[in-house]
């Protein structure tokens, strides 16, 4: 999964720096943004030292997970239960799972990305975002802009 840096608009007279953002986490911002910002609100970022240049991602990066000493790791190794030629779980004489250890790929999974912006952004509007229990998520910035400035969230009904 990639994150970067962005400029977001957030109305016609502010302006913010987002950084380590996912694709995912674009959708939403240009979605929620879009109407006050007139349009795209992703804006270009100006390059330091460079009149007139400009980029719309800085800092693109795959994320890392790191060990406690700061090495960038591939792999993590994960427990889990070992399953039976039925798929149940074989316990020990105690009744406990025995427990296998796996490597996995050192990445963070749509199902984590979802559960990180739902704490962010409230389930409402990750679910509108990416309806179901396992939706696909933008691995593309432009795909991810494109599809937020599709996409309108539902307003809750003000009551009086």
């Amino acid at each position: 999964m990639k994150t970067c840096n962005c400029l977001l608009k957030m109305d016609e007279s502010h302006t913010i720096l987002k950084t380590n953002v996912t694709p995912a986490e674009m959708l939403i911002l240009v979605a929620l943004h879009q109407q006050n910002a007139k349009g795209d609100p992703i804006q270009p970022i100006p390059l330091k030292g460079k009149k007139n240049e400009t980029e719309v991602y800085q800092n693109v990066q795959e994320i890392q997970l790191k060990d406690e000493q700061g090495n960038v790791v591939q792999t993590v190794e994960v427990s889990t239960p070992k399953l039976d030629k039925d798929g149940k779980p074989v316990v020990d004489a105690k009744g406990e799972p025995i427990l296998e250890k796996k490597q996995m790929p050192a990445t963070r999974s749509d199902e984590d990305e979802k559960d990180r912006l739902t704490i962010k952004y409230g389930s409402k509007v990750v679910e509108q975002a990416f309806p179901g229990a396992m939706p696909q998520l933008p691995t593309e910035f432009d795909q991810a802009r494109q599809l937020g400035l599709k996409t309108q969230f539902k307003q809750p009904k003000l009551t009086g």
